[in-house]
């Protein structure tokens, strides 16, 4: 079994020593290596005689009995862990030992088998194969290993005897082809070698470790022999480091496979010991309830004391097991279909699966299933039945409460979470899930803090027996959905979050603010077109009585004509400009909404365009005897502006003082000057704006109050029209008001002036006129 089902933390630890000790091994054997090839470097160290016979022998000998070992190692290997990927090692190892063995001399144990072309190329995909992907062209060879094993062999022998007897040794060494061979050769072994690292560091097989040290010391032999080579088949530094590496990377790679074949036979003894164990455990434990531990293929590995009992088995052996596995598969088809498709569904999506099945004569079976995976038999079931009826129905009074509590939260619509005591989410229901949009393993776990945010940072208290109030609820795509929350606290074991989503309920609120706008816009609308009716009408009238006047003086001397022209002109043109205003204010209006206006900005002195428009309107303060009082923190500064959006801003607001402000009354203007604004106040004692009226009073058609239209004439549209001045100057406006006290307008415009030039500004009289046509 595998140390993931039964193993234990001694086994974990076992595993790392054995990793340690083979990594120290192989460490060991490249730095002999490595102090081999330094003391090669001279001709004079570790030389030997290669025409000598007694060399020849012992090279040889030497050469079979250590392909021999290498071989036998890998086959022992093979057996004991049936890793796919050593039968290639195998092969290689054993075609090595051939091609000594019929080519005993001392020319091919030094050169081997890499300076043959066509051993090249079939060792190369010998060791390639070992880290392809499994396709079917892989399982083939190795479901027919021993064959294919017989054709390689038997393949290199003919291409081997055909090269020897067509090339010369030397010949085929000082080849070009087969010196670009040789760097080819040791970029594959290097790039496979840095695949063994990757799958040591995933699965931990030591294996990786052996064959990546012994191809790394093949890529040392071929180094010296390209760097080395003088040209010299015979050379005494070549051919010494030569055998060496080689010996030394076939002594290290036997010893060390059958250093892990033991651990592994040893880490088999143990966790047969602690299956032992494991199985006396389960006999002991579960007595009255039936165990299977059994393959996909219905194949039994353990059954236990009670199934042993009830179908009288008293030895372990195949025909038993085969036994057992038959009655589990009928057992299994004799469900109900529903009950089959529930399970395996269950047992693929959870692994495991747990119920009540009826089966024969009206009675019921607990039924848990769990499905494993083990390393030696792969994917298995754990399989207990419990025919117990009164743990049968505490089971079904279980899964009926279940069903219950399943309805309470996915049927009631609202947000249902669970937490503990550290406020980590423990379960919630569906209407969670799809709200968000997360999925179990992006919710179950977290802080519930993380989702459900308190904008006042409020602690849940065990002692407090319910929170309620309103949070924010932040799904996956960051959206902020408001959420009506009831924490209750269970004992002191966690809260019940119950949210309902109130989003709905703040957009109808929004919706019936925004009615309740629209129907004042559109009262403010009705009383707009009312008073412009009345605005448009009432000059009318007038022209029309005047006009109707004349006509009568027509027939009468000429000075009587024109006494009676000059009685009634001054209403024509007060009414005309009255007329000519309301117009101006409308097209203004509607190119303001359309965004026509444009701004020229130029350069004034703000203090004297302030002064000229403050004086020009004194002959209308004085009809209803009021000072205007004008003052300044500077005589002389000069700002960016329009010269003519400064005029009609400042004459209208001028305008509804004076209009506004009771006969004897005062208005102050006021000018403040900082390194942002230049600040222009315009206050007056009039009859002030009420505190409801304020955020309005800058909208269109809004007017402070209709019971002024007989005393005091306008449209409703005109400080609408000051703030978008106000707003093309990059300026902003603010009112401050007190009912029957008075008002103050503060105009902020930005203190900031171009490079070059100085306007200067004529106040238009005719507008002067215009804008304050109805003063009277």
């Amino acid at each position: 079994m595998t140390k993931k089902l039964f193993g234990g933390k001694d086994m974990v630890y076992n595993a790392t020593k054995n990793e340690e000790f083979i990594i120290h091994f192989a460490k060991y054997a490249m730095i002999l290596i490595m102090i081999l090839m330094a003391l090669g470097i001279h001709d004079s160290a570790l030389s030997i005689n290669i025409k000598s016979r007694n060399t020849h022998d012992l090279v040889s000998i030497l050469s079979l009995m250590m392909y021999l070992a290498a071989t036998i190692s890998s086959l022992y290997y093979y057996q004991l862990k049936k890793n796919s990927d050593a039968i290639f090692y195998l092969i290689y190892f054993a075609i090595a030992f051939f091609l000594h063995l019929s080519n005993q001399t001392i020319l091919v144990c030094i050169q081997e088998e890499h300076l043959l072309i066509n051993l090249f190329f079939i060792n190369k995909i010998l060791i390639v194969m070992t880290i392809m992907p499994n396709t079917n062209f892989k399982n083939k060879i190795l479901e027919r290993k021993i064959i294919f094993t017989f054709c390689i062999v038997l393949i290199c022998l003919i291409l081997s005897y055909i090269e020897m007897t067509l090339f010369s040794s030397k010949a085929l060494i000082t080849n070009y082809v087969v010196q670009i061979l040789f760097i080819c050769g040791n970029i594959i072994y290097i790039y496979v070698s840095t695949i063994y690292l990757k799958k040591f560091k995933s699965t931990k097989d030591c294996i990786y470790i052996l064959w990546t040290v012994f191809l790394l010391s093949r890529c040392l032999k071929d180094f010296y022999a390209l760097v080395f080579y003088n040209g010299n088949i015979e050379n005494s530094k070549y051919a010494t480091l030569a055998l060496l590496i080689m010996y030394i990377g076939l002594i290290m790679y036997s010893i060390g496979v059958l250093i892990i074949s033991n651990m592994e036979t040893n880490n088999k003894l143990k966790d047969m010991q602690d299956l032992d164990v494991f199985y006396n455990i389960l006999d002991n434990e579960f007595m009255n309830i039936e165990m299977y531990i059994l393959k996909k293929n219905w194949t039994v590995i353990y059954a236990n004391k009670a199934v042993r009992k009830q179908y009288g088995i008293s030895e372990y052996n195949v025909e038993s097991f085969k036994f057992l596995g038959q009655i589990c598969k009928n057992k299994f088809e004799r469900f109900d279909k529903k009950y089959q498709t529930t399970i395996m569904g269950s047992l693929e999506n959870n692994s495991s699966w747990r119920g009540v099945i009826p089966i024969r004569n009206n009675n019921e079976i607990l039924l848990d299933v769990k499905k494993q995976i083990s390393k030696e038999h792969g994917e298995i079931y754990v399989v207990q039945i419990d025919y117990n009826k009164e743990v049968i129905k505490l089971k079904k009074e279980v899964e009926e409460k279940n069903r219950m509590f399943d309805v309470l939260t996915e049927k009631i619509g609202d947000l249902i979470m669970v937490t503990d005591k550290d406020e980590r989410i423990k379960y919630v229901n569906n209407e969670v899930y799809k709200l968000l949009g997360c999925a179990e393993d992006e919710i179950i776990g977290f802080k519930v803090r993380d989702i459900l945010i308190d904008n006042d940072n409020s602690n849940y208290n065990y002692n407090e027996k319910i929170i309620f109030k309103e949070f924010h609820l932040i799904c996956k795509d960051q959206k902020i959905i408001d959420v009506e929350t009831l924490v209750t606290p269970i004992n002191d074991q966690g809260w019940i979050f119950a949210s309902r989503n109130i989003t709905y309920r703040k957009e109808l609120e929004l919706l019936k603010d925004e009615n309740e706008k629209m129907k004042v816009h559109q009262q403010l609308k009705t009383d707009f077109f009312a008073n412009l009716s009345h605005e448009l009408k009432t000059p009318l009238n007038i022209f029309y009585s005047i006009i109707q006047l004349l006509d009568l003086n027509l027939d009468k001397k000429e000075n009587d004509f024109k006494l009676s022209y000059k009685k009634h002109s001054h209403g024509l043109k007060i009414n005309f400009y009255r007329m000519l205003r309301m117009i101006t204010n409308l097209i203004d209006l509607t190119k303001l909404d359309s965004n026509f206006k444009e701004v020229k900005f130029n350069n004034y002195d703000i203090v004297r365009l302030c002064e000229d428009v403050t004086f020009s309107v004194l002959t209308y303060a004085q009809q209803k005897n009021i000072e205007i009082i004008f003052d300044t923190e500077e005589e002389e500064h000069i700002i960016r502006c329009d010269g003519e959006y400064m005029e009609r801003i400042m004459l209208n607001l001028l305008s509804n003082a004076i209009k506004y402000t009771p006969n004897g009354g005062e208005i102050f203007v006021n000018l403040i000057f900082n390194e942002d604004y230049v600040h222009i106040k315009i206050k007056d004692n009039g009859i002030g704006i009420p505190k409801e009226k304020l955020e309005s009073i800058f909208e269109k058609f809004v007017r402070v109050d209709k019971s002024l239209r007989g005393e005091n004439e306008g449209s409703g549209i005109g400080l609408s029209i000051v703030k978008s001045l106000v707003d093309l100057l990059q300026g902003n406006i603010y009112i401050e008001s007190t009912e029957n006290i008075g008002s103050e307008f503060t105009i902020e415009i930005p203190n900031i002036k171009l490079e070059e030039g100085l306007t200067d500004y004529d106040v238009d009289k005719e507008r002067i006129t215009l804008e304050l046509s109805d003063v009277y």
